[in-house]
């Protein structure tokens, strides 16, 4: 309505009319509310500790284990980087919570623990980096990190210290990836370390734990589905459950995740390694390795290492598979991939006994007429071609991932 008296005043119709159009402009161009770092296309693959060498107070998640600092950290990047770890796509090598002081100094920068990192954490990430491998960090959406909480006084999480941590972060650490936890977390802290990170114009990964997809979407490039996973099966089974309810979220740039890899960690026997590193594969998860790979089972490393696994994984289409059949003694899950192929996991809830499952191509959005080539990714055998359906003999708490197209 500002433009009616456009024949009285003409030049005032033209200033009013520009500035709304450059206004709408900015508002397309430059949307307010978005993480703009290009990253996450596929799911990250690399290293987070906490699995294998976390702790709570004096109580480590594995018996027998040891808290991890700058030698056990370079140690881990040693074997990701002259192994087939890296070769098939591990990248990241990333600290979790425990490098801090608790405390920041007199200039408001979180303070390291130089006795655990004597070379401070830009020495351990330009380590990282001669191995041609990335680096990553930890902070939280509170007033303290996690492992801090317990230290009277404490102040080192990044709530209100957002942009000042982002430039430390991304100038003196010169790190590629975040792991942002929720300590008591204050939910603006997010998009504001979001903001922070794109000013600071270096490309770093943003992974958040606290708050979730729809609303997760357009602030982090993954985000935490569930609580924290252990090596026990049923827990492991409740986390990609849980983690399937978000699947409509998830695609390239931004991920759902069902927590860091259990792969190699007893009690899990082999079958349920192999199953649990297949769920995450066709989900579509991060692929974070929380073993100790300086000692880790052949048999483990063959499983991390499924090239044809890890494709599924990082398939170009992105689209996370999802729960497709549950009965009580079996599942079937599937998904989409790309060049019009299928992948499928037929797995075996039983503990003991060999579960004989039928897949229906119904299960695949396939007419049952269609004819199918079908892959076994962990035998590494082309199957035949199968017509409307196949029927393969599953062990207990085990998989038979497909690929069939």
């Amino acid at each position: 309505g500002f433009c009616l008296n456009r024949i009285l005043f003409p030049q005032y119709c033209f200033v009013m009319t520009t500035l709304l159009l450059l206004f709408i402009s900015a508002a397309v161009i430059y949307p307010a509310a978005g993480l703009n770092n290009g990253l996450g296309l596929t799911p990250p693959m690399g290293f987070n500790p906490w699995n294998c060498f976390g702790r709570s107070g004096t109580h480590y998640k594995l018996p027998g284990s040891h808290w991890f600092n700058e030698t056990v950290m370079k140690q881990v990047a040693d074997v990701f980087a002259n192994s087939r770890l890296k070769e098939v796509g591990y990248e990241y090598i990333n600290l979790d919570c425990g490098w801090t002081t608790g405390f920041r100094d007199k200039h408001g920068n979180i303070e390291t623990n130089r006795t655990a990192y004597p070379s401070g954490i830009r020495g351990l990430s330009d380590y990282v980096h001669s191995l041609g491998l990335k680096f990553g960090i930890y902070s939280a959406a509170s007033h303290t990190q996690c492992c801090s909480r317990h230290i009277k006084g404490a102040n080192d999480g990044s709530y209100n210290h957002e942009y000042n941590d982002a430039r430390m972060f991304a100038n003196e650490f010169q790190i590629d990836y975040l792991k942002y936890d929720d300590c008591k977390d204050f939910n603006v802290s997010y998009t504001r370390m979001r903001d922070a990170l794109n000013q600071t114009g270096r490309p770093i990964y943003y992974s958040v734990h606290g708050i979730v997809a729809p609303y997760a979407v357009n602030i982090a490039n993954q985000w935490r589905t569930t609580h924290d996973i252990n090596n026990r099966w049923s827990t492991i089974m409740d986390r990609i459950m849980d983690s399937n309810q978000y699947a409509k979220y998830g695609g390239p740039g931004h991920w759902n995740n069902p927590d860091m890899l259990e792969v190699g960690n007893p009690p899990l026997t082999v079958a349920e390694n192999r199953a649990h590193f297949s769920l995450w594969c066709l989900a579509k998860a991060p692929l974070l390795v929380g073993t100790d790979v300086t000692k880790i089972h052949p048999t483990a490393m063959d499983i991390l290492t499924n090239s044809e696994a890890i494709a599924v994984n990082q398939d170009k289409l992105g689209v996370q598979g999802t729960l497709k059949v549950q009965e009580k003694t079996y599942q079937i899950w599937s998904g989409p991939l790309s060049g019009n192929k299928h992948v499928a996991i037929l797995l075996n809830l039983n503990q003991n006994g060999t579960q004989p499952t039928k897949l229906d191509w119904s299960v695949l959005g396939v007419p049952a007429s269609q004819q199918l080539k079908v892959r076994d990714l962990w035998l590494h055998e082309d199957l035949g071609t199968h017509t409307g359906h196949i029927t393969l003999d599953v062990v207990g708490h085990d998989v038979r991932m497909l690929v069939l197209g």
